[in-house]
Protein backbone atom coordinates (compact mmCIF):
# COMPACT_ATOMS: atom_id res chain seq x y z
CA UNK A 1 0.00 0.00 0.00
CA UNK A 2 2.86 2.10 0.77
CA UNK A 3 4.40 1.57 -2.62
CA UNK A 4 1.22 3.15 -4.19
CA UNK A 5 2.01 6.65 -2.99
CA UNK A 6 4.70 8.56 -3.58
CA UNK A 7 6.66 9.80 -0.59
CA UNK A 8 6.37 13.26 -0.75
CA UNK A 9 6.27 16.02 1.81
CA UNK A 10 4.15 17.90 0.38
CA UNK A 11 1.31 14.97 1.02
CA UNK A 12 0.39 15.98 4.27
CA UNK A 13 -0.06 11.98 5.08
CA UNK A 14 3.73 11.08 3.66
CA UNK A 15 5.00 14.14 6.23
CA UNK A 16 3.02 12.99 9.29
CA UNK A 17 4.44 9.43 8.54
CA UNK A 18 7.83 10.51 8.68
CA UNK A 19 7.37 12.92 12.14
CA UNK A 20 5.97 9.96 13.67
CA UNK A 21 8.27 7.13 12.63
CA UNK A 22 10.80 9.64 13.29
CA UNK A 23 12.93 9.95 10.08
CA UNK A 24 12.65 12.86 8.21
CA UNK A 25 15.31 11.79 6.25
CA UNK A 26 14.98 10.20 2.58
CA UNK A 27 17.01 6.77 1.64
CA UNK A 28 19.51 7.75 -1.44
CA UNK A 29 19.25 5.62 -4.16
CA UNK A 30 22.82 5.53 -4.67
CA UNK A 31 23.54 3.57 -1.04
CA UNK A 32 24.46 0.31 -0.78
CA UNK A 33 21.04 -1.61 1.19
CA UNK A 34 22.40 -2.71 4.63
CA UNK A 35 21.08 -6.20 5.68
CA UNK A 36 17.91 -8.75 4.96
CA UNK A 37 15.68 -5.50 5.52
CA UNK A 38 17.48 -2.95 3.34
CA UNK A 39 17.80 -5.05 0.65
CA UNK A 40 14.02 -5.81 1.02
CA UNK A 41 13.17 -2.40 1.06
CA UNK A 42 15.72 -1.73 -2.01
CA UNK A 43 14.11 -4.13 -3.80
CA UNK A 44 10.45 -3.24 -3.47
CA UNK A 45 11.60 0.48 -4.32
CA UNK A 46 12.73 -0.74 -7.88
CA UNK A 47 9.76 -3.27 -8.34
CA UNK A 48 6.01 -2.05 -10.03
CA UNK A 49 3.76 -1.08 -7.97
CA UNK A 50 1.07 -3.03 -9.76
CA UNK A 51 3.02 -6.35 -8.93
CA UNK A 52 3.50 -5.42 -5.49
CA UNK A 53 -0.79 -5.16 -4.81
CA UNK A 54 -1.05 -8.54 -7.03
CA UNK A 55 0.87 -10.21 -4.98
CA UNK A 56 0.09 -8.68 -1.73
CA UNK A 57 -3.71 -9.17 -2.47
CA UNK A 58 -3.22 -13.24 -3.78
CA UNK A 59 -1.46 -13.75 -0.46
CA UNK A 60 -3.83 -11.77 1.78
CA UNK A 61 -6.92 -14.42 -0.12
CA UNK A 62 -5.24 -17.25 0.30
CA UNK A 63 -5.16 -16.26 4.56
CA UNK A 64 -9.08 -15.37 3.88
CA UNK A 65 -9.45 -18.87 2.57
CA UNK A 66 -7.75 -20.26 5.76
CA UNK A 67 -9.36 -18.15 8.05
CA UNK A 68 -12.80 -17.01 6.65
CA UNK A 69 -14.32 -15.73 10.19
CA UNK A 70 -11.38 -13.47 10.84
CA UNK A 71 -12.73 -10.17 10.11
CA UNK A 72 -9.42 -7.88 10.15
CA UNK A 73 -7.98 -10.26 6.78
CA UNK A 74 -11.17 -10.04 4.70
CA UNK A 75 -10.93 -5.76 5.78
CA UNK A 76 -7.32 -6.15 4.07
CA UNK A 77 -8.52 -8.25 1.31
CA UNK A 78 -11.20 -5.62 0.84
CA UNK A 79 -8.91 -3.26 1.31
CA UNK A 80 -6.31 -4.65 -1.50
CA UNK A 81 -8.86 -4.93 -3.65
CA UNK A 82 -9.99 -1.59 -3.37
CA UNK A 83 -5.71 -0.03 -3.81
CA UNK A 84 -6.11 -2.58 -6.95
CA UNK A 85 -8.86 -0.64 -8.56
CA UNK A 86 -8.65 2.74 -7.71
CA UNK A 87 -5.07 3.33 -7.35
CA UNK A 88 -3.77 0.97 -10.26
CA UNK A 89 -6.93 0.94 -12.13
CA UNK A 90 -6.60 -2.72 -13.33
CA UNK A 91 -9.71 -3.91 -14.03
CA UNK A 92 -11.67 -7.82 -14.16
CA UNK A 93 -10.28 -8.07 -17.77
CA UNK A 94 -6.58 -7.08 -17.00
CA UNK A 95 -6.70 -10.64 -15.88
CA UNK A 96 -6.34 -13.99 -17.37
CA UNK A 97 -9.58 -16.46 -16.98
CA UNK A 98 -7.09 -19.52 -18.35
CA UNK A 99 -3.58 -20.19 -18.70
CA UNK A 100 -3.48 -20.78 -22.63
CA UNK A 101 -1.73 -17.01 -23.82
CA UNK A 102 0.89 -17.90 -20.33
CA UNK A 103 2.00 -21.26 -22.87
CA UNK A 104 2.53 -19.58 -25.69
CA UNK A 105 4.10 -16.64 -24.64
CA UNK A 106 6.66 -19.43 -23.20
CA UNK A 107 6.29 -21.41 -25.99
CA UNK A 108 7.37 -18.79 -28.42
CA UNK A 109 10.45 -18.21 -26.29
CA UNK A 110 10.88 -21.59 -26.82
CA UNK A 111 10.70 -21.30 -30.24
CA UNK A 112 13.37 -19.02 -30.82
CA UNK A 113 16.97 -20.32 -30.71
CA UNK A 114 19.10 -17.07 -29.30
CA UNK A 115 15.85 -16.71 -26.72
CA UNK A 116 15.82 -20.55 -26.11
CA UNK A 117 19.23 -20.38 -24.48
CA UNK A 118 18.55 -17.61 -22.26
CA UNK A 119 15.81 -19.80 -20.72
CA UNK A 120 16.96 -20.97 -17.08
CA UNK A 121 14.35 -23.58 -16.35
CA UNK A 122 12.81 -25.49 -18.83
CA UNK A 123 9.17 -25.23 -17.15
CA UNK A 124 6.17 -22.86 -18.39
CA UNK A 125 7.37 -20.21 -15.94
CA UNK A 126 10.83 -19.93 -16.83
CA UNK A 127 9.94 -19.99 -21.00
CA UNK A 128 7.23 -17.48 -20.21
CA UNK A 129 10.02 -15.75 -17.77
CA UNK A 130 12.32 -16.22 -20.92
CA UNK A 131 9.91 -14.20 -23.26
CA UNK A 132 9.21 -11.35 -20.92
CA UNK A 133 12.98 -10.42 -20.51
CA UNK A 134 14.40 -11.20 -23.66
CA UNK A 135 11.71 -11.31 -26.98
CA UNK A 136 11.16 -8.48 -28.67
CA UNK A 137 9.08 -5.69 -26.04
CA UNK A 138 6.76 -4.93 -29.08
CA UNK A 139 5.48 -8.09 -29.83
CA UNK A 140 4.75 -8.59 -25.61
CA UNK A 141 3.72 -5.11 -25.45
CA UNK A 142 0.22 -6.21 -24.15
CA UNK A 143 1.71 -8.77 -21.93
CA UNK A 144 2.16 -8.80 -17.96
CA UNK A 145 3.39 -11.40 -15.63
CA UNK A 146 1.12 -10.28 -13.11
CA UNK A 147 -2.32 -10.53 -15.74
CA UNK A 148 -2.08 -14.33 -15.01
CA UNK A 149 -1.67 -14.52 -10.93
CA UNK A 150 -5.57 -14.73 -10.60
CA UNK A 151 -6.41 -17.82 -12.84
CA UNK A 152 -8.11 -19.88 -9.86
CA UNK A 153 -9.49 -17.42 -7.60
CA UNK A 154 -10.85 -16.14 -10.61
CA UNK A 155 -13.17 -18.96 -10.63
CA UNK A 156 -14.22 -18.35 -6.95
CA UNK A 157 -17.17 -16.37 -6.89
CA UNK A 158 -16.48 -14.50 -3.50
CA UNK A 159 -13.43 -13.34 -5.07
CA UNK A 160 -14.96 -11.52 -8.34
CA UNK A 161 -17.79 -10.34 -5.99
CA UNK A 162 -15.19 -8.70 -4.40
CA UNK A 163 -13.41 -7.69 -6.77
CA UNK A 164 -16.96 -6.26 -9.17
CA UNK A 165 -17.09 -4.16 -5.60
CA UNK A 166 -14.43 -2.08 -5.73
CA UNK A 167 -14.54 -1.39 -8.97
CA UNK A 168 -17.52 -0.04 -8.81
CA UNK A 169 -16.17 1.95 -5.89
CA UNK A 170 -13.34 3.11 -8.41
CA UNK A 171 -15.96 4.27 -10.80
CA UNK A 172 -17.64 6.08 -8.71
CA UNK A 173 -15.15 7.95 -7.75
CA UNK A 174 -14.04 8.43 -11.17
CA UNK A 175 -17.65 9.74 -11.60
CA UNK A 176 -17.27 12.13 -8.53
CA UNK A 177 -13.84 13.75 -10.35
CA UNK A 178 -15.55 14.09 -13.66
CA UNK A 179 -18.41 15.73 -11.53
CA UNK A 180 -16.20 18.02 -10.56
CA UNK A 181 -15.33 19.43 -14.15
CA UNK A 182 -18.73 20.35 -15.03
CA UNK A 183 -19.03 22.83 -12.03
CA UNK A 184 -18.72 26.64 -13.29
CA UNK A 185 -15.99 28.59 -11.26
CA UNK A 186 -18.27 30.09 -8.89
CA UNK A 187 -19.44 26.40 -7.58
CA UNK A 188 -16.05 25.46 -7.42
CA UNK A 189 -14.49 28.42 -5.28
CA UNK A 190 -17.74 27.94 -3.17
CA UNK A 191 -16.81 24.34 -2.38
CA UNK A 192 -13.23 25.22 -1.92
CA UNK A 193 -14.51 27.63 0.60
CA UNK A 194 -16.57 25.73 2.44
CA UNK A 195 -14.08 22.90 2.62
CA UNK A 196 -11.63 25.74 3.94
CA UNK A 197 -13.53 26.86 6.30
CA UNK A 198 -14.62 23.29 7.68
CA UNK A 199 -10.92 21.95 7.60
CA UNK A 200 -9.10 24.91 8.93
CA UNK A 201 -11.47 27.09 10.34
CA UNK A 202 -13.68 26.76 13.97
CA UNK A 203 -14.91 23.61 15.12
CA UNK A 204 -17.22 24.34 18.19
CA UNK A 205 -14.91 21.28 20.06
CA UNK A 206 -15.60 20.54 24.31
CA UNK A 207 -13.87 17.52 24.82
CA UNK A 208 -10.92 16.29 23.21
CA UNK A 209 -8.38 13.66 23.21
CA UNK A 210 -4.99 14.43 22.51
CA UNK A 211 -2.77 11.25 21.87
CA UNK A 212 0.94 11.19 22.83
CA UNK A 213 1.94 14.56 21.59
CA UNK A 214 5.00 14.35 19.78
CA UNK A 215 7.84 17.09 20.08
CA UNK A 216 11.67 16.98 18.66
CA UNK A 217 14.55 18.98 18.61
CA UNK A 218 16.97 18.84 16.05
CA UNK A 219 20.00 20.57 16.39
CA UNK A 220 21.90 20.07 12.75
CA UNK A 221 25.16 21.37 14.31
CA UNK A 222 25.59 18.35 16.56
CA UNK A 223 28.11 15.86 14.62
CA UNK A 224 26.82 12.74 17.72
CA UNK A 225 23.57 13.53 17.51
CA UNK A 226 20.56 15.06 15.68
CA UNK A 227 18.38 14.86 18.09
CA UNK A 228 18.63 17.09 21.58
CA UNK A 229 17.14 14.67 23.80
CA UNK A 230 17.76 16.81 27.06
CA UNK A 231 15.89 19.70 24.98
CA UNK A 232 13.35 17.09 23.73
CA UNK A 233 12.40 15.85 27.16
CA UNK A 234 11.98 19.53 28.33
CA UNK A 235 10.32 20.80 26.05
CA UNK A 236 7.60 17.97 25.50
CA UNK A 237 6.59 18.72 29.03
CA UNK A 238 6.33 22.09 28.42
CA UNK A 239 4.26 21.24 25.23
CA UNK A 240 1.98 19.51 27.56
CA UNK A 241 1.74 21.76 30.66
CA UNK A 242 0.72 24.82 27.78
CA UNK A 243 -2.14 22.28 25.92
CA UNK A 244 -3.34 21.65 29.41
CA UNK A 245 -3.68 25.39 30.44
CA UNK A 246 -4.71 26.57 26.93
CA UNK A 247 -7.49 24.09 26.58
CA UNK A 248 -8.85 25.05 30.23
CA UNK A 249 -8.48 28.61 29.27
CA UNK A 250 -10.87 28.37 26.34
CA UNK A 251 -13.53 25.78 28.08
CA UNK A 252 -12.33 22.32 26.30
CA UNK A 253 -12.15 19.48 28.39
CA UNK A 254 -8.63 17.61 27.36
CA UNK A 255 -7.96 14.50 28.22
CA UNK A 256 -4.36 13.09 27.60
CA UNK A 257 -3.49 9.62 26.14
CA UNK A 258 -0.08 9.25 26.98
CA UNK A 259 2.33 6.92 27.74
CA UNK A 260 4.59 8.93 29.92
CA UNK A 261 3.50 8.45 33.24
CA UNK A 262 1.98 4.98 32.55
CA UNK A 263 2.39 2.05 35.22
CA UNK A 264 0.88 -0.90 35.85
CA UNK A 265 -2.38 0.11 36.87
CA UNK A 266 -2.82 1.89 33.52
CA UNK A 267 -3.16 -1.28 31.77
CA UNK A 268 -6.73 -0.46 30.32
CA UNK A 269 -5.06 3.08 29.37
CA UNK A 270 -2.02 1.56 27.83
CA UNK A 271 -4.46 -0.88 25.63
CA UNK A 272 -6.58 2.14 24.55
CA UNK A 273 -2.93 4.45 23.36
CA UNK A 274 -1.90 0.97 21.44
CA UNK A 275 -5.19 0.93 20.15
CA UNK A 276 -5.58 4.48 18.61
CA UNK A 277 -1.88 4.38 17.90
CA UNK A 278 -2.27 1.43 15.41
CA UNK A 279 -5.57 3.26 14.26
CA UNK A 280 -3.88 6.56 13.55
CA UNK A 281 -0.68 4.66 11.84
CA UNK A 282 -2.99 3.11 9.11
CA UNK A 283 -5.07 6.75 8.74
CA UNK A 284 -1.69 8.54 8.11
CA UNK A 285 -0.13 6.49 5.72
CA UNK A 286 -3.30 5.41 3.77
CA UNK A 287 -4.26 9.52 3.64
CA UNK A 288 -7.21 10.39 1.23
CA UNK A 289 -9.57 7.73 3.14
CA UNK A 290 -11.25 6.72 0.05
CA UNK A 291 -9.14 4.09 -0.54
CA UNK A 292 -9.24 1.32 2.83
CA UNK A 293 -12.47 0.51 4.77
CA UNK A 294 -10.95 1.01 8.37
CA UNK A 295 -11.88 -1.41 11.56
CA UNK A 296 -13.94 1.33 13.31
CA UNK A 297 -15.77 -0.49 16.03
CA UNK A 298 -13.15 -0.06 18.33
CA UNK A 299 -12.38 3.16 17.74
CA UNK A 300 -16.60 3.88 18.04
CA UNK A 301 -16.19 2.11 21.47
CA UNK A 302 -13.33 4.75 21.97
CA UNK A 303 -15.40 7.59 21.13
CA UNK A 304 -17.91 6.21 23.92
CA UNK A 305 -15.59 5.61 26.88
CA UNK A 306 -13.89 9.00 26.62
CA UNK A 307 -17.14 10.76 26.02
CA UNK A 308 -16.11 12.49 22.59
CA UNK A 309 -15.73 11.31 19.16
CA UNK A 310 -12.31 13.90 18.66
CA UNK A 311 -9.21 12.71 18.94
CA UNK A 312 -6.03 14.92 18.26
CA UNK A 313 -2.40 14.35 17.39
CA UNK A 314 0.10 17.03 17.31
CA UNK A 315 4.17 17.32 16.54
CA UNK A 316 5.68 20.12 17.56
CA UNK A 317 9.02 20.47 15.75
CA UNK A 318 12.07 22.21 16.01
CA UNK A 319 15.43 22.73 14.36
CA UNK A 320 18.90 24.55 14.27
CA UNK A 321 21.34 24.55 11.95
CA UNK A 322 24.25 26.39 10.63
CA UNK A 323 24.10 29.23 8.00
CA UNK A 324 25.99 29.36 5.02
CA UNK A 325 27.48 31.51 3.01
CA UNK A 326 29.72 32.76 5.69
CA UNK A 327 32.37 34.28 3.82
CA UNK A 328 30.18 36.29 1.73
CA UNK A 329 28.00 37.73 4.91
CA UNK A 330 31.62 38.05 6.54
CA UNK A 331 32.35 40.28 3.20
CA UNK A 332 29.34 42.49 3.46
CA UNK A 333 30.55 44.09 7.01
CA UNK A 334 32.00 46.40 5.25
CA UNK A 335 28.74 47.62 4.07
CA UNK A 336 28.24 49.62 7.43
CA UNK A 337 24.09 50.71 7.45
CA UNK A 338 23.66 47.21 7.02
CA UNK A 339 26.59 45.16 9.72
CA UNK A 340 24.79 44.90 12.68
CA UNK A 341 21.99 43.18 11.34
CA UNK A 342 24.73 40.96 8.92
CA UNK A 343 26.67 40.58 12.14
CA UNK A 344 23.60 38.93 13.77
CA UNK A 345 23.11 36.76 10.88
CA UNK A 346 26.87 35.59 11.06
CA UNK A 347 26.75 34.62 14.35
CA UNK A 348 24.07 33.00 14.83
CA UNK A 349 23.03 29.77 13.77
CA UNK A 350 19.18 29.63 11.53
CA UNK A 351 16.29 27.60 13.55
CA UNK A 352 12.94 27.04 12.58
CA UNK A 353 9.34 26.54 13.96
CA UNK A 354 6.71 23.59 12.68
CA UNK A 355 3.87 22.79 14.14
CA UNK A 356 1.26 20.48 12.81
CA UNK A 357 -2.40 19.02 14.01
CA UNK A 358 -4.58 16.82 13.36
CA UNK A 359 -7.68 16.13 14.64
CA UNK A 360 -10.05 13.14 13.73
CA UNK A 361 -13.87 11.89 14.21
CA UNK A 362 -13.04 8.62 14.90
CA UNK A 363 -16.01 7.04 14.50
CA UNK A 364 -15.94 7.61 10.73
CA UNK A 365 -12.14 8.07 10.03
CA UNK A 366 -12.39 11.45 8.34
CA UNK A 367 -10.05 14.51 9.45
CA UNK A 368 -12.05 17.45 10.95
CA UNK A 369 -9.31 19.84 11.50
CA UNK A 370 -6.20 20.75 9.96
CA UNK A 371 -3.32 23.02 11.04
CA UNK A 372 0.14 23.71 9.80
CA UNK A 373 2.40 26.34 11.30
CA UNK A 374 5.95 26.69 9.07
CA UNK A 375 8.10 29.82 10.75
CA UNK A 376 11.49 29.58 9.16
CA UNK A 377 14.69 31.54 10.75
CA UNK A 378 12.40 32.18 14.22
CA UNK A 379 13.57 31.05 17.73
CA UNK A 380 11.80 28.52 19.21
CA UNK A 381 10.90 30.27 22.40
CA UNK A 382 8.31 29.59 25.00
CA UNK A 383 6.12 32.52 24.22
CA UNK A 384 5.88 31.21 21.08
CA UNK A 385 4.92 28.02 21.81
CA UNK A 386 2.71 28.84 24.35
CA UNK A 387 0.74 31.53 21.63
CA UNK A 388 0.49 28.82 18.80
CA UNK A 389 -1.17 26.02 21.39
CA UNK A 390 -3.26 28.73 23.06
CA UNK A 391 -4.47 29.66 19.06
CA UNK A 392 -5.11 26.16 18.26
CA UNK A 393 -7.47 25.43 21.22
CA UNK A 394 -9.18 28.74 20.67
CA UNK A 395 -9.98 27.87 17.27
CA UNK A 396 -10.87 24.51 18.07
CA UNK A 397 -13.28 25.85 21.24
CA UNK A 398 -15.23 28.69 19.17
CA UNK A 399 -18.66 27.69 17.56
CA UNK A 400 -18.34 26.50 13.84
CA UNK A 401 -19.48 29.61 11.12
CA UNK A 402 -23.32 29.06 10.54
CA UNK A 403 -23.82 28.64 6.67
Amino acid sequence: IQKNRMYNYEDFAALMEAIFSGHMGGDDDDEKPVGEYGRLRMFVSKADAKGWNVASLKYAWEAHKMFPDDADITLWCAGLFRELAVKNELRLDDFATHDSLFYQVGDKAAGDSVVAKKIKSNTPQGRFQAAIDHLDRDSLKNFHYWQFAFIEEMKDSAFVKMFRVSVAYADSIELEDSLWYDKSKREKRMVAKEYKQNIYGPQGIDRLVAVNPVYVVYDYRNETSEVDVRKTLAGRDELVSEMEESASTTGIALQLLDAKGMNTTNVDQFNDLMVVSEWFDQRSDYNDNQILPYPQGEMKALAEKYGTKYFMWSAYITSTEKRGGLFFRALSLAFAPLAPQIAYKLLTPRQNVYYIVIVYDITTGKPVFIQRTEMNDQQPTKDRMRLHVFDLMRTLSKPKKSN
